[in-house]
């Protein structure tokens, strides 16, 4: 399996929608999901023999996919952030005195606070360990800023003003996928679409724009990379024998792996929506909860591609929901 990284360089607002505050238009997220990533590749296609060679894949794990995460581009190339183990803030640590559990309780606040870490600081050179109470790190930088925009609905009769949630990239900051192949041909097929997938939009409002974007240069993940956050995340993707898998998708597992959730750390996310199939616009899917990025358990889950069936739709309509995790080993 080789994999890659794709920075993904947004020109316009994007809105994510999420489930919270029942799912309406200000709810956004500044993170894209695997599973909206691979739907939104499959609308693109519009080719169900297209489609069914990468769910294929999916099933048969020869591709996978992670979630659209943050990073800034500077003089030292990229840094890459990936999300906040869990297993960092719940686990509960020994104190030995006041001022101990005073300087406790204030790093994990801030620690709840943040969202992300730097890909090399999740897996230093040195100890290949995620430090949790490592205060010599610098500040997580300023991704993304959120606004809500005041849209007015022409449809019908008369015209109703709604508000829209968003955000917009610093100049230098965007979202990055990771992306492995088993069949560098279906590389070749993804390229193709994600560029096109570009020009389209992804997300939400794309008929006011939103959502476009261009790729940066391909990165490929190895060892002797001349960037130090891609050599960081050759060790956590290497990390095979690693104490914690981190999960870095939107992850459904399968019935036999529930299992491994009673020993881990984790938080679900609900995931609702309607098909975006041509023609069957409008069109409610089931509702269904995966495993949230940042998730921690201690055996790497597969996970499943959800399939979704609709007596409207002639073809069947698919959710990412396999597994994609990293080892990180937590430092007591």
């Amino acid at each position: 399996m080789k994999y890659f990284v794709y920075p993904l360089s947004f020109e316009t607002p994007v809105h994510f929608g999420t489930a919270d505050n029942g799912g309406n238009l200000e709810s956004v997220d500044m993170v894209l999901s695997s599973d909206t990533m691979f739907s939104a590749i499959c609308h693109e296609a519009g080719n169900t023999e297209v489609i069914e060679q990468f769910v294929e894949a999916l099933q048969h794990h020869t591709f996978l996919l992670s979630s659209a995460f943050p990073y800034v581009w500077g003089e030292d190339g990229y840094s890459l952030y990936l999300p906040k183990p869990l297993y960092g803030v719940m686990k509960d640590r020994p104190s030995r005195n006041l001022s101990e559990t005073k300087r406790e309780a204030i790093h994990q606040k801030k620690q709840k606070k943040e969202k992300f870490i730097r890909a090399t600081y999740l897996s230093p050179a040195d100890t290949g360990r995620y430090v949790s109470s490592d205060s010599n790190r610098e500040d997580v930088p300023v991704f993304a800023e959120s606004f809500t925009q005041t849209h007015v609905n022409l449809r019908g009769d008369g015209s109703e003003p709604y508000n829209v949630g968003a955000y917009t990239f610093a100049h230098n900051a965007g979202l990055f996928i990771i992306v492995g192949f088993e069949n560098l041909a279906l590389k070749s097929t993804w390229d193709d679409l994600l560029t096109s997938l570009g020009l389209t939009g992804i997300g939400g409002e794309r008929s006011s724009g939103y959502g476009k974007f261009i790729t940066r240069h391909t990165l490929c993940v190895k060892a002797d990379s001349n960037e130090q956050d891609i050599r960081a995340l050759y060790r956590l993707i290497s990390n095979d024998t690693a104490t914690w898998k981190l999960t870095i998708s939107a992850t459904v597992p399968d019935k036999e792996e529930v299992v491994y959730l009673q020993d881990g750390y984790y938080k679900l996310k609900k995931r609702s929506g309607f098909i975006a199939s041509p023609g069957h616009e409008g069109i409610k899917r089931n509702t269904y909860y995966v495993l949230m990025e940042g998730s921690c358990i201690q055996h790497a889950i597969q996970g499943r591609v959800v399939t979704f069936r609709n007596p409207a739709i002639e073809h069947a309509v698919y959710r990412n929901g396999t597994g994609f995790c990293i080892g990180v080993v937590y430092d007591e």
